[in-house]
């Protein structure tokens, strides 16, 4: 007889393996329930997806939206009220361009109110000619045209090194023939036209390497300029003129003055063009520095004031060598007493800076703050091109809250790239748009053939409205005429889609799109006209539409759900 420890205990086995059948069904159970649960939430997620929708009256809209706003993406405007179009387009190629090549491409304000018309000057480098001439842009749609010039507009054997505006009937050109740096008057007709006036001339300079003009006031220019070279072992300076022009045309100038240090055989001293300050009567900024290492200045700024008896004479200068400008300085009104300079500073990786600048009450010049963009760093790598300064352009939107930028950027191969910030109680700026290039891909400032020839790149920017501006580049690079007319404009994110008849505004759920034809599963945008367009990812900060259109990743709208809804996001 077996030993009962040597036998078995079936009966316990026999339950535990039933215990594990009735857990693993329990467990079936569970799991089957969490899945359906799970579909039933689903479900009901897409039914609301698919069929909810919120409307909101619409009660007033903004007066200044260009075109309706019937299925349109919307936005607020500044004053609170609806508008047409949203987040950031960049539209390239607005304006058919001269065949010929061109360079030294400069815009200025035509001076009529609520223009939509520029003025514009460029070089036509094969017949070595300069153009006087306007742009106009068609608001509602931004094509743009560069009317042909008329033969009173057109000078040989001369090159126009800038214009300026200075009240709704005169702006003055900045001329240069066989080194005889002089200004012209031009006429601002009620048409919109403008007219060269040959006879209005005044003589600034002679010999004079590099060149500018900026406005004081509606009868003021100001030039700089530098005295002609004449030996490695001699020493010169630069100059200020102040123009004054009469109503008819006639242009009378101060006597030289002279500013900054000397230029040597190795110290050689880069200068601005003056920038208002209207705080200060017929005052004006001009910057000057010495890049040399051992007797580096830092970014120094100079008040300058004039009047009809006295001429021009400095009030005030101030070198901060906290900066240090590389290439040349731009800058911009802010308000009466405040300046904004844009420059890449070497002492921060060549990084684009902008330093904003007061005059107290007491006359004292004080830097405020600045604001680095430290996207756009590092020097300029132009490969087997020949060198030069770039510089990059700063204009004041808005009257004063934006700025708009627009510069060559080194991190990029040198392409031209803009950016518009918003303005901070310390003058920190913070961006509300992002860093938009305004070439093609091809664009580069890297020579990379043997012998490779270049000439300068300049840039230009006129504002058009609170919210848009005209940029403008050109250029030679190796054997490729470079040359742009484009408009940027910038409004609020989008906050819906108005209905086909436009008296209401879908602000969330499903929104139906009249006449479309959508791909269901694609993220749509909008344009800052309100269209509802298709996008290539380029970047993480914009899309390009088409060829000719790069709009920002806030002017997302949402994601198709059928060929004509857009489920809001």
């Amino acid at each position: 007889m077996a030993n009962p420890s040597d036998v078995p205990y079936i009966q316990d086995v026999l339950d535990e393996v039933a215990d594990r059948r009735t857990t693993k069904r329990r467990l079936f159970l569970h799991l089957v329930f969490i899945v359906f649960l799970l579909l039933n939430i689903i479900a009901l997620y897409l039914l609301v997806f698919l069929t909810t929708s919120s409307t909101t009256k619409l009660s007033s809209f903004s007066s200044n939206s260009p075109t309706s706003i019937n299925s349109k993406a919307v936005s607020f405007a500044a004053d609170g009220s609806v508008r047409a179009g949203a987040g950031t387009s960049a539209y390239l190629d607005v304006a058919p361009m001269p065949s010929d090549s061109i360079g030294y491409f400069y815009v200025a304000p035509s001076g009529l109110a609520d223009s939509n018309t520029v003025l514009a000057t460029y070089y036509l480098t094969n017949q070595t000619t300069s153009v006087l001439t306007t742009v106009s842009v068609a608001l509602d749609s931004n094509a743009a045209s560069l009317k042909p010039p008329s033969q009173a507009n057109t000078v040989a054997k001369a090159q126009f090194q800038g214009v300026v505006t200075l009240n709704d009937n005169q702006a003055i050109v900045l001329q240069s023939v066989s080194g005889n740096i002089s200004a012209v008057a031009v006429a601002i007709n009620s048409d919109k036209s403008v007219t060269l006036l040959p006879n209005k001339v005044a003589s600034i300079v002679n010999a004079s390497f590099s060149n500018s003009i900026g406005r004081v006031s509606a009868t003021q220019f100001a030039t700089t300029s530098y005295d002609p070279y004449v030996s490695a072992t001699t020493p010169f300076y630069q100059n200020i003129r102040v123009g004054t022009v009469a109503s008819d045309g006639s242009i009378s100038l101060s006597s030289p003055l002279r500013f900054g240090l000397p230029n040597t055989a190795t110290d050689s001293i880069t200068i601005s063009r003056p920038t208002a300050l209207p705080a200060v009567p017929n005052g004006f900024l001009v910057t000057y520095y010495n890049a040399n290492n051992l007797n580096a200045s830092g970014l120094c700024v100079v008040l300058v004031t004039s009047n009809a008896t006295a001429g021009a004479s400095i009030l005030n200068q101030l070198c901060n060598t906290k900066y240090q400008p590389a290439y040349f300085v731009d800058s911009t009104p802010l308000a009466d007493n405040t300046v904004v300079f844009a420059f890449h500073d070497k002492n921060n990786n060549y990084a684009l800076t902008l330093a904003t600048l007061q005059v107290t009450s007491s006359g004292q010049l004080a830097f405020r703050g600045d604001y680095v963009l430290r996207a756009v760093a590092g020097p300029f790598d132009f490969g087997t091109f020949y060198s030069w300064y770039p510089k990059p352009i700063v204009r004041a939107l808005n009257g004063g809250t934006n700025l708009a930028l627009l510069f060559l950027n080194p991190a990029n191969a040198g392409r031209p790239t803009t950016q518009v910030l918003q303005a901070t109680s310390s003058f920190a700026w913070s961006p509300v748009t992002p860093l938009l290039p305004l070439s093609d891909t091809g664009f580069t400032l890297v020579g990379a053939t043997a012998k490779a020839m270049t000439a300068t790149v300049t840039l230009d920017l006129v504002p058009l409205s609170t919210t848009s501006f005209l940029a403008v580049y050109a250029g030679q690079l190796n054997q490729v005429n470079q040359k742009r007319v484009s408009v940027v404009e910038f409004l609020g994110k989008p906050v819906g889609i108005a209905t086909s008849n436009g008296k209401d505004i879908i602000l969330s759920g499903k929104a139906k799109v009249s006449d479309a034809n959508l791909n269901v599963g694609k993220v749509y945008l909008t344009t800052t006209k309100g269209d509802i367009v298709a996008g290539e990812a380029t970047s993480g900060d914009f899309y390009t539409v088409g060829s000719s259109t790069f709009v920002s990743a806030d002017s997302r709208v949402g994601l198709a759900v059928s060929s004509d809804s857009i489920f809001l996001s």
